[in-house]
């Protein structure tokens, strides 16, 4: 009998730890955005934080000065959040007008690969494929 106890004792303290943040938890802070060739958070041309709304549906992302945009300089942009899954979250951006080959919108997989370091892959490319953007967390 006592076995039996200690072994729901166990069960019930596994249940009642919390779960692992999310990607969405995890986007705080400022970050960069620079090409992977080059270090992070050495100018603030692309300097942004990442605002995750209360209901997880969407992800705006705000710059501290203007980008380019395809219709002029832009501060913030925001993506919706179609799903978010272990290391990764599945965005769509919210006004998106380029095009994939066969039509479609690109959907963008960001992908935290570690704490402070991000990269991009288009939905529907090899899993291990990602593009020549990171994004990496500056200290504060």
């Amino acid at each position: 009998m006592f076995k039996h106890c200690s072994l729901l004792a166990a069960v019930f303290s596994l249940l009642s730890m919390p779960a692992a943040a999310g990607v969405l938890e995890r986007l705080g802070g400022t970050w960069d955005t620079v090409p992977i060739y080059r270090g992070g958070c050495e100018g603030d041309a692309y300097f942004h934080t990442m605002e995750v709304s209360p209901d997880k549906a969407h992800v705006t992302f705000k710059h501290l000065k203007p980008i380019p945009g395809p219709n002029g300089p832009i501060q913030q942009y925001s993506y919706k959040v179609l799903y978010e899954e272990d290391d990764r979250v599945t965005l769509y951006l919210e006004g998106e007008t380029r095009r994939q080959a066969n039509g479609d919108r690109p959907i963008w997989v960001l992908i935290l690969e570690r704490p402070d370091y991000y990269r991009w892959r288009i939905y529907g490319t090899a899993a291990d494929a990602r593009n020549t953007v990171t994004g990496m967390r500056c200290k504060e």
